[in-house]
């Protein structure tokens, strides 16, 4: 929470940019991935602090998204926590995720990339924000 808010107002003033930051963020994001199951916040605020564009910030976190995923699920069938009665739902979801990144893609054309990466801090904040109060 504490990072989003520096990013927020002192995006210009940023010493997290660097070489290293792909390697830390998205170490984090795996490592926060595989023990809590939820990697989306740190590796929002990596690729924010990239400066990509909307589209492409949106393609590759979803990319890392559809990895851990697919990695996942290869975990739970492996474990059997997914029976045959939940193989219906796999192409129906695959289906959603393909309209929603379409209409994610049409929408995001006509978003600033400013004004995006101050939509991504205040998402990351708020999620943060609930974690902390529902925690209690």
């Amino acid at each position: 929470m504490s990072l989003s808010v520096y990013f927020f107002f002192f995006s210009s003033h940023n010493f997290f940019a660097g070489r290293w930051l792909p390697f830390i963020g998205g170490g984090l994001s795996g490592l926060l991935a595989g023990l809590l199951g939820s990697g989306g916040a740190v590796r929002s605020l990596a690729l924010t602090v990239l400066n990509l564009n909307p589209l492409t910030f949106v393609a590759t976190s979803t990319l890392i998204d559809f990895g851990s995923d697919i990695l996942r699920l290869s975990i739970y069938l492996k474990k059997g926590f997914l029976g045959e009665e939940h193989f219906f739902y796999l192409p129906i979801l695959m289906i959603v995720a393909v309209v929603a990144n379409y209409l994610a893609k049409r929408w995001l054309k006509h978003i600033p990339q400013e004004k995006f990466k101050k939509l991504v801090l205040i998402f990351v904040f708020a999620m943060g924000l609930v974690s902390v109060v529902s925690s209690y």
